[in-house]
């Protein structure tokens, strides 16, 4: 059934983010395709994150993230946090305000929200991470998409 269902969510096209926090003593961020608006009043996002990354383990510990949604421009950005470059060297790619309280900032992104961890939800290899927005940043641009394996 796992393979059915990914192959099925391979269609699904997927807005793409890079989810950071400042909140340990290094930045740290992962390419992300699930996170979900839960609520506006109060306003609420849900982040799916694998429980094994370091991201998530700051995340926990710090109790604040942002989400940076990617323009179609930042490509390289979302291959560089999705592993492909080392960590040491993931915010050298793309235009980073790194000191940016809660986590780094990307000037480039089409929008950004600043959560305050609410809740942790154990899923099987991932946790599910609610946040409360708290900062609000939109940008220009046209959102970047993942499907089938490839960014649009």
């Amino acid at each position: 059934m796992g393979e059915e269902l990914r192959a099925a969510m391979r269609e699904i096209a997927a807005s793409v983010a890079v989810v950071t926090t400042g909140a340990s003593v290094e930045p740290l961020g992962a390419t992300v395709t699930s996170v979900t608006s839960v609520s506006l009043a109060p306003p609420m996002l849900v982040v799916s994150l694998n429980r094994n990354l370091r991201v998530s383990r700051a995340i926990r510990e710090g109790r604040v993230f942002r989400i940076n949604f990617l323009s179609s421009h930042d490509e390289d950005v979302a291959r560089a946090f999705s592993g492909q470059t080392p960590a040491c060297g993931r915010f050298g790619v793309g235009d980073w305000d790194i000191d940016e309280p809660g986590g780094p900032l990307l000037r480039s992104a089409v929008a950004a929200v600043l959560c305050r961890l609410t809740r942790v939800v154990p899923c099987g290899s991932h946790i599910l991470v609610l946040g409360l927005a708290e900062a609000v940043s939109t940008g220009a641009g046209v959102p970047l998409l993942y499907r089938r394996g490839g960014y649009d």
